[in-house]
């Protein structure tokens, strides 16, 4: 019987999605000026933290970091941080935020994980990732992020369709063939790799706020990288969706979240 090659499956989708993209610094370099429409409510840091069970003695490398979200909760819990993004003025952001908080424990350095340097960044005891997995070559990552912990890998993915099926047809007139959620997809290929990860779903109520139906088209337009001949349609499903709350467009959703973890041998 012919295996399933998973790490050909990530591939595939990323392409379809055309999520690669996202894993260049200059795309976060344009995001990081745009004021956050939220999306990551706080019981889902909350369970994030709770699964990744920092000590206050580890060392924690967090790829991808973004703004800091979560890099400046696992500061207040670990010995020490070194958080690696691609994007030069993300890192900037989160330098600012890290200061204004008071935290010294962070190192920051900007560097793809395919570029990341791994005699500087060194082994931490523990390598977190969440939402930040937009690379090709799956397998060679997870080897990587492997080989730099001592201790345990935890990452965090959605655990239903990148892009749910309503939302696919709108943006390109028909499902985009993404059937299988990140995290199965990894789960399967670690299996491959002869390493067995721990698996939790969560599910979380999410809210995005936004100024009016245009910021909301833009940021879908954007992010999905949709051909301008949707915006039509997207303008009509998302003036479906939003409702208006003091003055904003709220648009709320449910999500689930997946964490996948497994130790180092």
């Amino acid at each position: 019987m012919e295996l399933i090659d998973w790490n050909s499956v990530w591939d595939e989708q990323m392409i379809i999605t055309d999520r690669s993209r996202l894993n260049d610094g200059a795309f976060w370099d344009r995001m990081a000026k745009e004021p956050s429409s939220g999306g990551f409510p706080e019981e889902m840091t909350d369970f994030q933290l709770s699964c990744i069970g920092i000590e206050g003695h580890e060392s924690v490398l967090e790829i991808g970091p973004g703004k800091g979200r979560l890099t400046i909760e696992l500061a207040k819990r670990a010995g020490s941080v070194t958080a690696v993004d691609p994007s030069a003025a993300m890192t900037e952001e989160l330098s600012r935020s890290l200061e204004d908080a008071g935290i010294s424990n962070v190192r920051l350095i900007v560097s793809s994980l395919e570029e990341m340097d791994s005699a500087q960044v060194g082994r931490h005891d523990v390598v977190v990732a969440s939402y930040s997995l937009f690379m090709m070559d799956m397998r060679r990552r997870l080897e990587q992020m492997t080989r730099s912990a001592a201790n345990r890998i935890c990452i965090f993915v959605p655990a239903d369709l990148r892009v749910p099926d309503e939302l696919q047809r709108t943006l390109w007139g028909t499902d985009a063939d993404i059937q299988i959620p990140d995290h199965v997809v990894l789960f399967n290929l670690l299996w491959q790799m002869g390493l067995k990860a721990d698996v939790a779903v969560q599910s979380f109520n999410v809210r995005k706020e936004y100024a009016d139906l245009r910021s909301a088209v833009d940021e879908h337009m954007r992010f999905h990288n949709a051909p301008e001949r949707s915006r039509p349609a997207l303008e009509r499903y998302l003036s479906s969706m939003l409702r208006e709350e003091d003055g904003a467009l709220v648009l709320l959703s449910e999500r689930s979240t997946a964490m996948l973890r497994w130790r180092v041998r």
